[in-house]
């Protein structure tokens, strides 16, 4: 079994000329209309300087694009062989693996003519003005999803009366920890299960449609809700008094942790199910015991090691 997926979004945003937006850039008809009109362009080296228009010509031209390319693919393998009806054996191996490419894009365009054939007209302070604002004129972000397992399965069945079932996977993926520890975790569980009814004593029970009892016991893992296995970085505006004073910084959002791995539970189970008067009464009850460890959740530290 296997899937391929191809998607690819694109957005445009198209500011013409005339458009209330491109004529805010260049509204500059009086002293006043100069000083509170925040589009015009102030060079913070000469604060004495007046505003000045920076898009004296055209319009916008925004685009963005999302594309994600993944595929999936499952091969296993099966076998099944029937002896005399009384002995019934089940095996099954195989593997999965995943990728994901996420990517996304954006860009705006400055000074773009839509009447006079699409040239551009670009004032190089638009651009000043843009980056001293900390806006990202452009920009790219890229994700890498990988993920494999490889898992396999026996089961053994002796006359439908005695079953015996045990199962183990191996499974790694990117997200994690860099090392192997971490990064890759065996996973097993084993399961039995005693069909009572098909027992000779239970036959004159006529009362009795089926009654099974079972238990099982394994190790189960998943992904918990952190992602830093590498350090996080973001890029943010930083606190001051009035609005028009921004500044660029680089925040620590997340700190690394080489270690981070799967969350895991070891759960043991045994239940009884059972059917009365020709299945009118049904009957399950289950008892269960779970002892997770290595799990993610928010906690207040010190602050000692530089993160509260």
């Amino acid at each position: 079994m296997g899937a391929l997926r191809y998607v690819k979004s694109s957005m445009e945003h198209q500011i013409k000329e005339n458009a209330n937006m491109a004529n805010a850039y260049r509204a500059n008809g009086n002293a006043t209309i100069r000083r509170n009109n925040k589009f015009l362009y102030r060079d913070p080296n000469d604060p004495e300087a007046e505003a000045v228009v920076v898009l004296p010509y055209g319009g916008f031209y925004n685009r963005t694009e999302d594309q994600m390319v993944n595929y999936d693919i499952r091969p296993s393998l099966n076998y099944i062989k029937n002896i005399n009806n009384t002995h019934s054996l089940n095996l099954l191996a195989g593997m999965q693996v995943k990728s994901t490419d996420r990517q996304n894009a954006s860009n705006t365009g400055f000074g773009y003519q839509y009447g006079n054939g699409g040239v551009p007209f670009v004032d190089y302070r638009i651009v000043k003005q843009t980056l001293e604002a900390n806006f990202p004129y452009y920009g790219m972000s890229r994700d890498y999803d990988r993920f494999a397992a490889f898992y396999g399965s026996a089961g053994y069945s002796y006359k439908q009366k005695y079953n015996l079932t045990a199962t183990g996977r191996y499974d790694g993926s990117n997200r994690l920890g860099s090392s192997a520890s971490a990064r890759w975790l065996p996973t097993w569980s084993i399961a039995g299960s005693w069909n009572a009814d098909a027992e000779p004593f239970m036959k004159g029970l006529t009362w009795l449609d089926y009654l099974t009892v079972r238990a099982s016991y394994g190790l189960t893992a998943s992904m918990g809700p952190a992602t830093n296995s590498s350090i996080v970085l973001r890029n943010i505006n930083s606190n001051r008094p009035y609005l028009n004073e921004m500044e660029s910084v680089i925040v620590l959002a997340e700190l690394e942790n080489t270690d981070l791995t799967w969350e895991k539970a070891y759960t043991s189970n045994a239940g009884i199910d059972l059917g009365l008067f020709k299945n009118k009464l049904n009957v399950t009850v289950d008892a269960y015991m779970r002892q997770s460890y290595d799990l993610i959740a928010l906690i207040r530290t010190s602050g000692i090691g530089g993160r509260r």
